[in-house]
């Protein structure tokens, strides 16, 4: 039997498309210990109802809404980075 492959920026609990995220926005944003924080591509999960705000592009590590600092500001820092993206292109 094989197993479906999962698209890289795909929250890998509901499975929305996520948004690509800064490493050191990650880092900033999160109360973990840095050292829990792989060297990797991140994405940020939109969907409001979903548990998980971050997750690594295999999917394999990913940070939940209680390991967040500030959660609104997180949802603040990704729609600057948006609109700066939006004015930049």
């Amino acid at each position: 039997m094989q197993i479906p492959t999962r698209a890289k920026n795909v929250c890998p609990t509901c499975g929305q498309k996520g948004k690509p995220v800064d490493g050191a926005i990650v880092k900033s944003m999160l109360a973990v210990p840095l050292n829990q924080i792989k060297n990797s591509p991140y994405y940020f999960c939109p969907n409001r109802d979903c548990a998980i705000v971050y997750f690594s592009e295999d999917g394999l590590q990913t940070f939940h809404k209680n390991e967040i600092r500030e959660l609104e500001n997180v949802r603040g820092v990704i729609k600057q980075a948006e609109m700066s993206a939006t004015v930049i292109a």
